[in-house]
């Protein structure tokens, strides 16, 4: 998924938090966590050293809502 997809599944939700990915990786605030991530995304060629890991957990993220394992408002 690009960032262009990204952007465009998460801006049809609101996610409540805290969230927890992992060992180490919880997130306090959902909604800033992806603005954060998609900013990078943004700035960064996608197969950069620095944008691989925020896209990663954007996806780790997207496959955690489609398994029930967070909190969604959907927007539409």
């Amino acid at each position: 998924m690009n960032t262009d997809e990204l952007k465009i599944y998460f801006s049809k939700m609101k996610l409540e938090g805290p969230i927890h990915l992992g060992p180490g990786e919880t997130i306090a605030d959902p909604q800033l966590f992806v603005r954060g991530h998609l900013n990078v995304l943004s700035s960064y060629p996608p197969d950069s050293k620095v944008s691989v890991p925020f896209h990663d957990r954007l996806m780790k993220l997207r496959e955690m809502i489609k398994a029930g394992k967070v909190s969604v408002i959907y927007l539409d």
